[in-house]
């Protein structure tokens, strides 16, 4: 009996993913094409990045990405899974310390950040994150992408090509 109501329960489930397409927010001058970070659709891989650069010791650089619409899912839903994917790459792993993401609402953080791998090539770092229903559909949640530079003035490039943020929920 218990796997007719697993089937019934994964039957009625519905994924909604969805790539912000707010203004992306960053620290500082240093990034070019930030939105390039919001072109297209889940699960596009369009290819187009918003980049930092910078020599500066230790320099931290941060884009924000918001504007996810999950005003479909309907109140009262019940939320299965969140996962958040950032696609990504650094020019020179070594010139770097640390790259994450964080969910936030607001100025609230959700969950624990994200370490992610860095690569020379494009990849994706995803990890499910427990927001609630209110959070997903707040105007103020965002997802944050922080490249943290290694302690040189050696030229360092961090790539976003987009954030995406995937809900399975239960009506």
């Amino acid at each position: 009996m218990s796997i007719g109501i697993r089937a019934s329960a994964k039957l009625n489930s519905i994924t909604v993913a969805r790539r912000g397409t707010g203004t992306p927010v960053t620290n500082g001058a240093t990034w070019a094409t930030a939105t390039s970070a919001v072109d297209g659709t889940p699960p596009a891989n369009p290819a187009t990045y918003a980049t930092w650069t910078s020599a500066v010791s230790a320099a931290v650089g941060y884009i924000e990405v918001s504007g996810y619409d999950f005003s479909s899912i309907p109140a009262g839903a019940t939320i299965t899974s969140v996962t958040v994917k950032l696609r990504h790459l650094e020019n020179n792993t070594g010139r770097f310390t640390t790259v994450v993401w964080q969910v936030y609402d607001g100025a609230t953080t959700i969950g624990a950040a994200q370490t992610c791998t860095m690569a020379t090539s494009a990849r994706d770092d995803a990890a499910v994150r427990t927001p609630t229903l209110a959070q997903l559909q707040s105007a103020t949640f965002k997802v944050r992408a922080t490249a943290t530079g290694a302690a040189s003035t050696q030229s360092r490039i961090f790539s976003v090509d987009h954030i995406d943020v995937t809900v399975v929920y239960a009506p």
